[in-house]
C-alpha cells in the first residue's frame, strides 16, 4: 500500500495543474475609451452660439454657403470670430486664426465635393475629392474639416492652425484621417499659372507638432500628401499617439523647393481631416 500511494502523488499533482491552466483568462479592463471628433450633427453635442449674428446649433450650421467669400469664414472681411468646439464629447476646439477671414489661416467645416480635375482655384477651397456628393467625408459620412494656412521664414503669417481641448487637459490624439483638398490636389497633378506640378523628386507634408499645458513641445509626426508623383486622394490614417499626452497640436505644411517661390509655397497649402479619435483614460 506504501509503494502504491507513492506511485499516484505525481499524477495528482500534474491532474491539478492541467486543470488551472484550462481556466479561462480574465479579460483585462482597457487603459482608455476612444472618443471620436466626427462632425456629424447625430454625434453634435455643444451648447448653440453664435458667430456674426448667424446661429450654430449642429455642425452642418459651421458650413458656409460659398466655398470662399461667405458670411461664416469672411464677414465683413476683417473680423469673423469663427471658432467651434466639441464640447460634451472629445472636448477639442478650433476655428479661424485670430478671429479674421480665412485666409489667416484656420480648421473649418466642409461638406463640398468635387473631383480633382485640372483647373481647380482658391474658390473651391473647400471640396475634396474623396467619396461623392454629400458622402465626402471618411467613410461616406457627410462632414469633415479643412486647414488652411502654414508658417516658415517666408510667409507673412506667424501663427498655426491647431486643435486644442478645451478643458486644457492633456490626453493622447490616438489618430485621425487625413487627406488633399481637391485643389490642392488638382494643383499638385496639373500645376497652375503659379505652382508647379508634382515631379519624381517632390513631396507635400503635413507636421503635426504637440505641446502640453506648460507650452513645452511633446515630439512631431509628418504626413505626406505628396510623395514623388503619388498624391493622396482618399481618406488615410494618420496615428498620431507618438505624440503623447497633449493639450494642443499644431499643424503646419511643408513642400519640397520646386513646390516653392520667393515667398513660400506656391502649391495651396490646404488639407482636410475627419474622425480624430481621442483616448480618455477609463
Amino acid at each position: 500500500m506504501f509503494k502504491k500511494a507513492l506511485y499516484l502523488l505525481p499524477l495528482a499533482l500534474i491532474s491539478t495543474a492541467c486543470s488551472n491552466d484550462d481556466e479561462p483568462e480574465k479579460p483585462e479592463t482597457p487603459a482608455y475609451e476612444l472618443r471620436t471628433l466626427t462632425f456629424e450633427d447625430a454625434d453634435c453635442h455643444f451648447t448653440p452660439y453664435e458667430i456674426s449674428g448667424i446661429k450654430i446649433s449642429t455642425w452642418s450650421d459651421l458650413i458656409d454657403d460659398a466655398q470662399y467669400g461667405g458670411a461664416l469664414l469672411y464677414g465683413d472681411y476683417t473680423t469673423t470670430d469663427y471658432h467651434w468646439t466639441d464640447g460634451g464629447n472629445t472636448m477639442l476646439g478650433s476655428g479661424i486664426v485670430d478671429g479674421g477671414p480665412f485666409w489667416n489661416g484656420g480648421i473649418v467645416i466642409s461638406d463640398y465635393w468635387l473631383a480633382a480635375e485640372e483647373g481647380l482655384q482658391y474658390t473651391d477651397q473647400l471640396a475634396v475629392p474623396t467619396g461623392s456628393s454629400d458622402k465626402a467625408g471618411h467613410n461616406g459620412s457627410r462632414n469633415f474639416a479643412v486647414q488652411n494656412g502654414y508658417v516658415d521664414g517666408d510667409s507673412y503669417k506667424d501663427k498655426l492652425p491647431a486643435l486644442s481641448f478645451g478643458d486644457k487637459v492633456e490626453r493622447v490624439i490616438d489618430h485621425l484621417y487625413i487627406t488633399n483638398t481637391s485643389y490642392t490636389a488638382s494643383v499638385l497633378r496639373y500645376g497652375n499659372a503659379y505652382a508647379a506640378a508634382a515631379t519624381a523628386g517632390s513631396w507635400f507634408k503635413v507636421i503635426a507638432i504637440g505641446y502640453d499645458t506648460a507650452g513645452a513641445e511633446t515630439g512631431r509626426l509628418e504626413f505626406k500628401l505628396c510623395d514623388g508623383t503619388t498624391i493622396v486622394s482618399d481618406w488615410t490614417k494618420w496615428d498620431l499617439s507618438g505624440l503623447g499626452a497633449v493639450a494642443k497640436v499644431e499643424f503646419n505644411i511643408d513642400g519640397s523647393d520646386d513646390l516653392r517661390g520667393e515667398w513660400g509655397l506656391n502649391t495651396p497649402a490646404y488639407f482636410a481631416i475627419d474622425d480624430v479619435a481621442v483616448r480618455f483614460p477609463n
